[in-house]
């Protein structure tokens, strides 16, 4: 998945209005660019399927064991930052459904009250998404998983 994830960012382009049509032309022009994007994708479908597995278990082991607070925490830290990393991969692409996902996240951030406008401003970097969201949000998806290291070998 992350040779995957390097070759696809080596060749991200960030214009808002033809970033879907970007992809269309990668999966045609590039010899194995379908399988690279669907290798990025499968992969990360197999992370949440194993990632489910985990919880699953270690909720039938809470039964038999009792486990320090601290881990579960910590836990699902790791599993927010995980479901974050694949929303932003979702929206990169800027199909219409992950265009309104996006909106609809970041309109249900802006009702928090006092910081609530300020976040959704924020994250689309002006009144309203463009390129630039979608420079930062691919921005955060390389990156996300390199803190989410730092967090689990800590």
């Amino acid at each position: 998945a992350i040779i995957c994830g390097v070759c696809l960012a080596w060749l991200f382009f960030s214009c808002f209005i033809c970033t879907n049509w970007y992809f269309v032309l990668f999966l045609w022009d590039f010899d194995l660019g379908f399988v690279i994007r669907s290798t990025h994708i499968c992969f990360t479908s197999l992370l949440f399927f194993l990632l489910y597995v985990h919880i699953f278990k270690c909720i039938v082991l809470i039964i038999l064991f009792d486990t320090h607070i601290l881990v579960w925490i910590i836990g699902f830290i790791i599993y927010i930052f995980i479901v974050i990393i694949g929303f932003i991969g979702y929206v990169l692409p800027c199909t219409m459904m992950s265009y309104w996902g996006l909106t609809v996240f970041s309109n249900i951030l802006a009702t928090v009250p006092v910081i609530g406008v300020w976040l959704c401003y924020w994250i689309w970097g002006s009144e309203y998404i463009n390129d630039f969201t979608l420079l930062k949000l691919h921005v955060l998806h390389v990156w996300l998983p390199y803190i989410l290291l730092i967090i689990i070998f800590m």
